[in-house]
């Protein structure tokens, strides 16, 4: 080959390459902006209200859409936690969620001076089931599925399983108190 001929074959190969490296310099980009959108719906910041009410407790459920003791008691925690109350103003902050009897009882008992958790015992020993270990296993043990799925009926030998812990811790704290 002459050397006009390789200066056309190499000239042919830089353009060639120039045009391969445009080619993927477009593609590149591209795929840049795809993950810089991609990463944007991904890290989208989600809102939550600290302001979320939460429901008087004031006695053992009457109705329907009363709340129960357990529930109101995961509610009140969670909203402890979630605000970042102190611990010194967890009674100010539980007592401003208590009517009823169930105010009346805890204010009758020292009110505010309590701690947090012993208003919660408290609450457990006056409003609560008043379940005995062996009535909650006899329930545990004779519970059948019923009409409801499988993740309800979990949830509900769960529910049991906690509350004959529950018992049994306090029992035990009970006997070792005396």
């Amino acid at each position: 080959m002459s050397d006009n001929e390789n200066e056309k074959v190499d000239v042919k190969s830089v353009e060639d390459l120039r045009r391969t490296v445009a080619q993927l310099q477009v593609q590149l980009e591209t795929d840049r902006k795809r993950l810089a959108s991609s990463q944007r719906t991904e890290n989208s910041t989600v809102f939550l209200s600290d302001q979320r009410r939460i429901a008087r407790f004031t006695d053992r459920p009457q109705e329907p859409g009363d709340v129960s003791l357990q529930d109101w008691l995961d509610d009140i925690r969670a909203a402890i936690t979630f605000r970042g109350i102190r611990d010194n103003d967890h009674a100010a902050f539980i007592l401003e969620h208590l009517g009823g009897k169930a105010r009346r009882e805890i204010i009758g008992r020292g009110g505010a001076k309590l701690s947090g958790e012993q208003i919660f015992s408290i609450l457990e020993h006056v409003f609560g089931d008043g379940a005995s270990i062996a009535r909650i296993q006899s329930q545990f043990y004779s519970y059948r599925q019923g009409e409801e799925d499988l993740l309800t009926c979990s949830h509900n030998l769960a529910t049991l399983a906690d509350k004959i812990e529950a018992v049994e811790k306090d029992t035990a704290f009970s006997k070792r108190k005396k």
